[in-house]
């Protein structure tokens, strides 16, 4: 009985990634553009860039407010301020017209 289950959930697991994988493929195509930004460890004419680090905190009443959203909406702390990285990013390049894709790693 637990063996057929097992193999039942494993060909739903299965198909939903593939439906996963078409709707994924139909936002985003599937050929992603390269990003504009320069993340090569080298330049053209062969210099090191040299780059910056940027330190922020949060606190006070914004990060309460931020915390109460967090916990009225069902999302994580983390896709909050993941989604306004991305926001920031697609400001910054000025790229209207196209998506930004950014990633993280899964635990």
């Amino acid at each position: 009985m637990k063996v057929s289950t097992y193999s039942y959930q494993l060909k739903l697991a299965a198909s939903q990634h593939q439906k996963e994988k078409k709707y994924w493929e139909d936002k985003l195509g599937t050929n992603p553009v390269k990003s504009i930004f320069n993340y090569d460890k080298k330049k053209i004419d062969g210099t090191v860039p040299q780059y910056e680090a940027c330190d922020f905190s949060i606190n006070g009443d914004f990060l309460l407010k931020l915390k109460n959203l967090s916990k009225e909406n069902d999302y994580t702390l983390f896709i909050i301020l993941n989604a306004a990285l991305s926001y920031i990013l697609y400001r910054y390049t000025g790229n209207f017209n196209s998506h930004i894709i950014t990633g993280t790693t899964i635990f």
